[in-house]
């Protein structure tokens, strides 16, 4: 199996409100990588899959939320480069005709439905259960939090311009971010926005992350304020942020990572968080198929691929 190589576009986004406060704002558009892959879903998967296609193994099996973006990229990838896929999915039989989730079959992936009861008991056990079912199989974790997809994350900061002060970026499980902090400077700050509530635990998973690969970094902090609610939830304000963005941009944002993120970043700005002459990138990982499953519930009409 071969991976190709693909490289992200550095954006310079304009503000008169950068201006004002003097500070460079770009933004890693990983969203571009790939329109099925998008990402930091893209990074994640690379190394489980190519560790998978070295053992000899074609069949993948993962889990995810209803509306999950992990879900709907490891479909993708499994149609590109060839695996089987199954989506072992925390909800009920209502949720398969969400965007997410028919798509997802479109692709190939079996879905399977789990309550929150029995989804919260996948562990090794369970694994060897489904072994003994369906054959022999690859596990890829929620969202590739793991080692590998920390791997994949630590190439991202490869396309960062070296002249970047602060890095920023939403967080789900912390790999991602794992991956970015081992491979910075140690003049550079990265900064995480968990996108639920209660984040300050990742703080811990990231180090955990650190140790398992040698490292011991301390130049990152997590910004806990702007969940909006909690994960894969948002309001009116946030909904407004994205589409005013979208018109000055030119661009999408996700709703449940990078948006919530992105409204973070401005308040700080906005609050003189960040020296003057501070040149900060922010990263988009992707996801923006979530959106359609966001409409889907609230309503807001906020932009989708599509636009």
């Amino acid at each position: 199996m071969i991976w190709p190589k693909k490289k992200s576009k550095i954006q310079k986004l304009e503000d008169a409100l950068f201006d004002h406060k003097k500070v460079e704002v770009f933004m890693l558009r990983d969203d571009l990588l790939h329109p099925g892959i998008s990402g930091n879903k893209w990074r994640k998967l690379k190394y489980n899959l190519l560790n998978l296609s070295k053992e000899g193994l074609n069949r993948v099996v993962t889990v995810g939320g209803p509306y999950s973006n992990h879900i709907a990229a490891t479909a993708e990838a499994g149609k590109v480069f060839g695996f089987e896929t199954i989506g072992l999915i925390r909800g009920y039989e209502s949720y398969r005709s969400n965007p997410t989730l028919s798509r997802a079959e479109d692709l190939g992936m079996e879905i399977r439905f789990l309550s929150k009861k029995d989804y919260d008991k996948i562990d090794d056990d369970f694994l060897n259960r489904l072994k003994a079912e369906i054959g022999e199989f690859g596990f890829v974790p929620m969202g590739g939090g793991n080692q590998l997809g920390m791997k994949g994350c630590m190439e991202i900061v490869q396309e960062i311009p070296e002249t970047t002060t602060h890095i920023t970026v939403g967080c789900g499980t912390g790999s991602t971010m794992a991956g970015i902090v081992s491979g910075t400077k140690e003049n550079q700050m990265v900064i995480g926005f968990p996108a639920m509530k209660g984040g300050d635990f990742m703080q811990r998973d990231i180090e955990n992350y650190l140790a398992k690969s040698g490292m011991d970094k301390s130049n990152f902090k997590m910004n806990t304020r702007f969940h909006f609610g909690g994960f894969a939830r948002i309001n009116m304000e946030l909904a407004d942020f994205l589409k005013e963005f979208h018109l000055k941009q030119g661009f999408v944002l996700d709703g449940i990572y990078t948006g919530k993120m992105m409204f973070g970043l401005y308040e700080m700005i906005t609050q003189d968080y960040f020296p003057k002459g501070s040149v900060i990138t922010a990263i988009h990982t992707g996801g923006v198929q979530g959106n359609m499953g966001l409409n889907e519930r609230y309503g807001y009409n906020i932009p989708t691929l599509s636009e």
